[in-house]
């Protein structure tokens, strides 16, 4: 689910990320499409890559402030190219650090966080290390990931995380150590009847006792989008 092109437009705004290791991607598109909180006025995008997340959630919270946190630095001189170009560069903040540090020093509590974190182990690493620190999980440890979210989520605020299945299960096990639960989930298949590929879980600091599960499928059949995949993008993609 990956487009190669140097650059992706959509309806308000464009995104270039050739010198991203993490590539504007489908599955991050619906990532941005379903984080959603009313009334939500501050969001931090943590491992924002080529600012993709932040642009799409300050299009969809127009009050809103949104913090990008970008650990590479290559990626980051695009990802504040990108914010540069967009209507919303006034509300988008660039930071070039580690969550981990950002997460230590900030005395701000975000309402809204939404991250399309790395997920590999250690293993079969690819040759480009931007690729590799994009989909690796060394630089940024599951354990680390929910710490910071913890530290910076409001009491009353959602953390949405997009992981493969397995392991949205492992991750699971790290935010419940954090005092993060889970409050909705997104199921994603590429087709009608196909496995899943992607979860999309929203974690907060209250426990839940009515979690919200629901199901997309991208296509009903080769090349044809259902409608509730188009239904979801269309304020994003040109052509829909």
């Amino acid at each position: 689910m990956s487009m190669a092109n140097p650059y992706f437009e959509f309806k308000q705004f464009k995104v270039y990320h050739d010198r991203c290791g993490m590539k504007v991607s489908t599955d991050a598109c619906i990532l941005g499409a379903y984080t959603r909180k009313e009334g939500a006025r501050s969001i931090l995008d943590i491992g924002a890559g080529s600012g993709l997340l932040s642009l799409m959630m300050a299009q969809t919270h127009p009050e809103a402030a949104v913090a990008s946190v970008e650990l590479d630095e290559s990626a980051f001189s695009q990802l504040e190219e990108n914010v540069s170009r967009s209507p919303w560069k006034d509300r988008v903040s660039a930071h070039c650090a580690p969550i981990q540090d950002f997460a230590c020093s900030s005395e701000e509590k975000f309402e809204l966080i939404i991250s399309n974190p790395p997920f590999y182990p250690d293993h079969n690493k690819a040759q480009d290390k931007k690729r590799s620190q994009a989909f690796h999980t060394d630089a940024l440890s599951f354990q680390d990931l929910a710490r910071s979210a913890s530290l910076l989520l409001s009491d009353d605020g959602l953390f949405f995380v997009l992981l493969p299945q397995r392991q949205s299960a492992e991750f699971r096990f790290a935010a419940h150590s954090f005092d993060l639960f889970v409050q909705k989930k997104l199921s994603v298949r590429s087709k009608d009847g196909g496995k899943v590929i992607r979860e999309i879980v929203a974690y907060g600091k209250q426990r839940s006792e009515k979690r919200e599960e629901e199901e997309l499928a991208v296509y009903q059949e080769t090349g044809v989008y259902t409608q509730q995949f188009e239904s979801l993008l269309r304020p994003f993609y040109l052509y829909l």
